[in-house]
């Protein structure tokens, strides 16, 4: 693996287990309240996986940006396969009853619960595959600040929808974050750090940017909380304008720090994983709903704090297994459909190391 790709490689790994964590506690836990760990104060955590996701998903994608728009549209086209049958396969394991044909289809179409992140980033790969590469500094300069004024608009949108329409139990956040705008500004950030570098920091610097973040983590919590007390219950959790300038700083901190951990035997460890969490985040929602029935079924399930870290582990390693027996199988097919990977595809190049 080469040096320059072994930190966004642990990242992606650290970014996918937090990310299956947080599923899990959403299905499992009767509120935020109760998420393990920490309750609401684990929600700013592990709200920053994703946005740290998109970051690494421009970071990364700029890397290639001297393969060319064919070469980009058909990194597209690769993860268009196995986004559409793992949103088939996800629709049909979770068997909401009462959706109507059409609902479906949308939903299957554009991404059903988690795979939305696929779906947005397929548009804001289409759209830098059409602007970005070509840009001088000043140019993509422009481009970034709308990017992140889109971003700031959507998440204000999101909560102004929210205090003026009422509690409507997540629905229109999981339509919203379906859409490009929402995480353009985070995609934006990864690929104007790849273009400029990181800066460091003096110890006041370092003071100042962790006073700032928690301050911005505190908002989040306040934001959660108002929202609790007014719905009882809060059907956002992730598009909150009050936690944005938590989710941008903190991601942007976190894989920053991760940048600088390159080399230590930690990241090693975790970037031998990078290259299955395009697989394991296609697959985990499946492998977990079987695994929370199965444990239901047998009268195994509880209510204890120790469950959540228990299925998160038992759903990220049996995700990681058949992500690992799709790739080891000689069908270059299977490999397609299912992981986007071709047998030709070499570490270096898979889609899935890419874009995820």
């Amino acid at each position: 693996m080469g040096r320059r790709l072994a930190w966004i490689e642990a990242a992606r790994t650290l970014n996918c287990a937090l990310v299956v964590l947080a599923h899990v506690n959403i299905y499992t836990r009767a509120g935020v309240d109760t998420w393990w760990p920490g309750g609401f104060y684990a929600v700013p955590v592990l709200s920053l996986a994703v946005p740290s996701f998109f970051i690494i998903a421009g970071y990364a994608v700029d890397m290639g940006a001297g393969s060319g728009k064919s070469a980009m549209l058909s990194r597209v086209r690769r993860l268009v396969v196995p986004f559409l049958a793992w949103s088939l396969i996800t629709y049909l394991v979770m068997a909401e009853p009462g959706l109507s044909v059409r609902d479906s289809v949308f939903r299957i179409l554009t991404g059903t619960w988690h795979l939305y992140f696929v779906f947005a980033l397929l548009q804001l790969l289409i759209l830098y595959a059409l602007v970005v590469p070509a840009l001088d500094a000043r140019r993509l300069r422009s481009i970034v600040v709308i990017a992140v004024a889109l971003t700031i608009a959507s998440y204000a949108l999101s909560e102004i929808i929210l205090w003026f329409n009422g509690a409507d139990n997540g629905t229109a956040e999981a339509l919203l974050r379906k859409l490009f705008p929402l995480w353009a500004g985070f995609f934006a950030i990864g690929v104007w750090w790849r273009r400029r570098g990181s800066r460091s920091f003096d110890t006041t610097g370092k003071i100042i940017i962790a006073l700032v973040i928690t301050a911005a983590f505190g908002a989040y919590i306040v934001d959660l909380k108002l929202e609790d007390h007014a719905f009882g219950f809060t059907p956002r959790k992730q598009l909150l304008f009050g936690g944005l300038a938590f989710q941008m700083l903190g991601a942007s901190t976190m894989l920053v720090m991760i940048e600088k951990l390159d080399g230590h035997p930690v990241i090693d460890m975790l970037a031998k994983w990078g290259r299955d969490t395009y697989g394991i985040y296609l697959v985990h929602i499946s492998v977990m709903l079987l695994l929370y029935r199965l444990v239901l079924s047998a009268g195994w399930m509880t209510v204890h704090w120790s469950e959540v870290p228990l299925l998160t582990a038992t759903t990220f390693l049996i995700s990681l297994a058949i992500v690992r027996v799709i790739r080891a199988t000689r069908m270059s097919s299977l490999k397609l459909v299912f992981l986007g990977e071709a047998n030709r595809a070499s570490q270096s190049g898979s889609v899935s190391r890419i874009e995820s």
